[in-house]
């Protein structure tokens, strides 16, 4: 037991080296490369040219920003300092929360984003850990998912499991990368279809929040069909009208 916990606080070690070494290193470099300029040049270089490195600088802040974040939710989760609070949880309002955050940016690619979900269906977990999940797997069907595509959130109830589902019309994960993806080892950031940048700690999160709340997670995808990501969540045997 002790063999296994010294690997994963390697594991862990390691991996926040390569964060750093690369995945927070390049946003500071953009960063200060382009601040840099501005200082040194800024009575030479014309409205458009600041625009345009203000707007990068921005867009690196915003990425580095959403990266720590990640990289500090899951380095929380494995070292045990998040606590979950079961209660019963009524889907509706989360997702409906979900869609009005991630509008935006499904509008943007004008992808149809929208959910099948009931106001009485209800699951039994942490609230945060569940919008926390959905956020981030429908940020990534948004993601991975070409302009004009759509993206829907359902959920089937179950007798003990309610199956909450995110199922896009994406670009879909090759077969190899599949068995892959919760990998703590194996771990890798891709590009969107507009090039959008993730830090690949998303897919952790919602591995690591499935099972505190005694649930676990399931993808199913095709190269050029899309995926669907599907989470066991327990069911709270409570229901609610209206």
């Amino acid at each position: 037991r002790i063999n296994q916990e010294l690997r994963e606080v390697n594991l862990m070690k390691d991996k926040m080296l390569s964060v750093i070494a690369h995945d927070l290193k390049n946003p500071f470099a953009a960063i200060l490369g382009l601040s840099n300029i501005l200082v040194e040049d800024f009575d030479q270089l014309e409205p458009a040219e600041m625009r345009n490195f203000i707007n990068t600088i921005n867009d690196s802040t915003t990425h580095l920003y959403q990266l720590l974040e990640q990289l500090l939710t899951w380095l929380s989760a494995r070292a045990g300092r998040i606590r979950v609070q079961q209660q019963s949880v009524r889907m509706y309002l989360v997702t409906d929360r979900v869609i009005k955050i991630l509008t935006p940016q499904a509008d943007a690619k004008n992808i149809r984003l929208h959910h099948t979900i009931l106001a009485d269906q209800t699951v039994l977990g942490d609230e945060s850990m569940i919008e926390t999940i959905l956020r981030n797997l429908v940020g990534n069907a948004i993601k991975f998912t070409p302009n004009g595509g759509s993206v829907e959130i359902e959920m089937i109830d179950g007798p003990e499991y309610n199956r909450l589902t995110v199922r896009d019309t994406g670009v879909g994960i090759n077969s190899d990368r599949l068995g892959s993806l919760f990998q703590e080892d194996k771990i890798q950031s891709s590009k969107g279809t507009m090039e959008e940048k993730g830090s690949g700690f998303g897919l952790l999160i919602c591995k690591e929040f499935a099972e505190k709340m005694g649930g676990h997670i399931e993808v199913h995808s095709e190269i050029g069909k899309g995926s669907a990501f599907t989470v066991y969540l327990k069911r709270s045997g409570l229901n609610y009208a209206g």
